[in-house]
């Protein structure tokens, strides 16, 4: 039994490759090695769509990690500063003698910023914490807000019979 081959032969022409089969002389075109500029920018505009989302996505994460880390460094530090008030029956007049002189630990590239006044009931306090361009506080009364402590929160105490409580910038107070 004798088994009959085709010879086949591949023949270069201007860039493009073609069989020729040796037994019947008939040519059949090769798909040419390569892409085309077509899908090449397909191929980029599917990447850069591709980055896109994960840029957004990075971006979003990442700043839930930074909220999530400045509430959290705000809430334990309220509570240090509140079991400071008990103990001391006034909160620390700065957050580096807090918790008995250890200081308020605050996560890496975190900023405090304490105001604290002790001679008012209750006695308010108001700690802004800051990484990056985020900012949170928190009040002795409060749980962590977005934002700056605005003007500390704080309440004028006025005493009718003490002009020396009237603090006088740019308004004129009178003991009546």
């Amino acid at each position: 039994m004798r088994i009959n081959t085709v010879q086949l032969a591949i023949v270069t022409h201007h860039s493009y490759n073609y069989f020729i089969n040796k037994g019947t002389g008939q040519s059949s075109f090769l798909n040419k090695q390569g892409f085309t500029i077509v899908e090449l920018l397909v191929v980029i505009v599917v990447i850069g769509v591709l980055a896109s989302v994960t840029i957004i996505s990075y971006t979003g994460i990442s700043q839930k990690a930074t909220i999530a880390s400045l509430t959290s460094d705000l809430d334990n530090a309220a509570k240090q500063l509140k079991l400071d008030q008990v103990i001391n029956s006034e909160y620390p007049a700065t957050l580096a003698i807090a918790n008995d002189s250890k200081e308020i630990p605050a996560s890496p590239e975190t900023d405090y910023q304490y105001s604290v006044d002790n001679t008012t009931i209750p006695q308010p306090f108001c700690i802004t914490a800051t990484k990056g361009s985020t900012s949170y506080n928190i009040t002795n009364d409060s749980s962590p807000i977005p934002g700056f402590c605005l003007a500390y929160n704080m309440v004028i105490n006025l005493d009718a019979h003490n002009s020396a409580s009237y603090p006088g910038t740019g308004a004129s107070w009178n003991d009546l």
